[in-house]
């Protein structure tokens, strides 16, 4: 974790500074800074359009009753690409690019998630051969009035000897959850 923050607030902004110096040397101070500012608005205007259209997705997603987790992570990379393109330097404005558009927004998805992968194996976080996770639940009776589909709460004047009994297991000093606790 040490080398990423060094990578991020230390490499990164020397980087940075040296492309802009070698820049400016090419084609003038004053282009360059032009530059700059033109991909921070290009950005900025590409970054609300992309994440408009991820937040649609993710709307999508979940009326459809589908897990959103892909399109929470498609907004998580258009919203850092927007960031990387508004920070001054051509580096974080080419990062930022491929993080906005859909083909190399992709590919660093795929990437990441390898990452992931190989990170997880390494330090023996795998799921289970059987493709079972061992879980304690509790069974909620539908019938009960705040466990119902609309999610209808009891009465407030329903007094606490009229909650059902709950199976605690052994160690725990109470309900914890607002649905254990009839709330």
């Amino acid at each position: 974790m040490g080398w990423i923050l060094f990578l991020l607030f230390v490499a990164m902004p020397i980087a940075e500074i040296s492309v802009l110096i070698q820049v400016g040397g090419i084609i003038g101070t004053w282009p360059t800074i032009g530059i700059v500012i033109f991909t921070a608005f290009t950005g900025a205007f590409l970054a609300k359009m992309e994440g408009r259209a991820a937040m649609q997705r993710l709307a999508q997603a979940v009326r459809s009753g589908q897990a959103p987790i892909v399109p929470v992570l498609d907004a998580a990379a258009v919203f850092t690409g927007g960031l990387l393109l508004l920070t001054p330097g051509f580096i974080t404005d080419i990062l930022g690019l491929s993080l906005l558009f859909g083909p190399t927004r992709l590919l660093w998805g795929k990437a990441i998630a390898g990452m992931s992968r190989r990170h997880r194996s390494k330090h023996g976080q795998r799921a289970p051969a059987d493709g079972v996770i061992d879980g304690v639940f509790v069974e909620v009776d539908p019938n009960y009035p705040g466990n119902g589909a609309n999610g209808s709460q009891p009465p407030i004047d329903l007094p606490p000897t009229d909650l059902p009994p709950t199976d605690l297991p052994p160690g725990r000093p109470g309900p914890s959850s607002r649905y254990e606790r009839g709330e």
